[in-house]
């Protein structure tokens, strides 16, 4: 048996699981950010190309998926199964309600996000310093997250035509188009930058391409292991970017559009972070009290 869909070929009901995974892949192909592709097509070609070839994608079902979750264990890779199984079903390939990866409970993660103290960022700052003068382009980049919140990709993809005036235009973030404001510490970062006639990049290798995310993370790992710096990663300075505007009492909903959250669920993550604000603020609010009402002891009024 075969359908059509809206692209006029035909799709047979049997066809193998690769194939399918691929072929929704094209039809995803638009729509995913680059770096989001690379890690759908990596998980169809490697895990699930290895769990699942050669049987039919209407075929598999959940003790199946079951087995090999607890085998491979990944929660990204179940996600992309999962979409290509609703994928499977919107097409008619697969009979509705039986994404067999549906409710499947994902495996608790071992992350645990770090903070940077006052004390921290004493440290970083002067660990950066030392670092300019061996890899300059890297730290530049170190600080432009720790000014920023920026995600480690869009630092890495920074071009100058994306920097106009007192803002820098993210045409190509992770979910969409967003606007980074020029600080007086990024600006003057960047005007000690010297920009290279022919260059794209603001943060580049030595021959001027993009400096790869992996490459940053692999000198900051070399860096925070000889510095003693714990378990701190790049991607901790977006959490102590959005930890001090929590505590400078910015509202969860502009943190939100600072760090560029399309799920107002993410911004949700730092509301812990301002208990010590919240309570200065009902310290505040009840020493007023307390001035108006008195002193307040077995419902009576000194």
């Amino acid at each position: 048996m075969t359908l059509r869909v809206d692209t006029k070929r035909a799709i047979d009901t049997d066809i193998e699981f690769v194939k399918f995974a691929r072929l929704f892949l094209r039809h995803r192909r638009k729509s995913l950010h680059e770096n989001t592709y690379v890690a759908h097509r990596f998980a169809i070609e490697v895990p699930l190309t290895e769990a699942f070839a050669g049987q039919p994608v209407r075929v598999i079902d959940r003790p199946q998926v079951c087995v090999w979750y607890r085998q491979y264990g990944c929660p990204r890779t179940l996600s992309v199964l999962s979409q290509i199984m609703n994928h499977a079903i919107k097409l008619g390939v697969r009979s509705q309600g039986t994404n067999p990866c549906k409710g499947l409970r994902r495996k608790q993660s071992t992350f645990e996000a770090h903070y940077p103290s006052e004390s921290d960022y004493g440290v970083v700052a002067e660990v950066l310093k030392s670092e300019y003068h061996r890899y300059p382009q890297y730290a530049r980049a170190a600080w432009c997250m720790l000014l920023t919140g920026m995600r480690r990709g869009e630092v890495c993809s920074l071009r100058w035509k994306h920097i106009q005036g007192d803002r820098i235009m993210l045409l190509d973030a992770k979910h969409g188009p967003r606007t980074v404001w020029v600080t007086q510490p990024l600006r003057r970062l960047l005007e000690e930058y010297p920009r290279v006639k022919g260059v794209k990049y603001v943060f580049c290798d030595r021959d001027g391409g993009r400096i790869s995310p992996s490459t940053l993370t692999s000198w900051w790992s070399r860096v925070r292991a000889a510095n003693r710096l714990g378990k701190m990663r790049l991607h901790d300075f977006r959490h102590g970017y959005a930890s001090v505007a929590v505590n400078r009492n910015q509202s969860l909903r502009t943190i939100g559009k600072l760090l560029g959250h399309r799920d107002p669920q993410t911004t949700l993550a730092y509301a812990h972070l301002s208990s010590p604000t919240k309570r200065d603020a009902s310290e505040k609010i009840g020493e007023h009290m307390r001035q108006h009402l008195g002193h307040v002891t077995g419902g009576h009024h000194a």
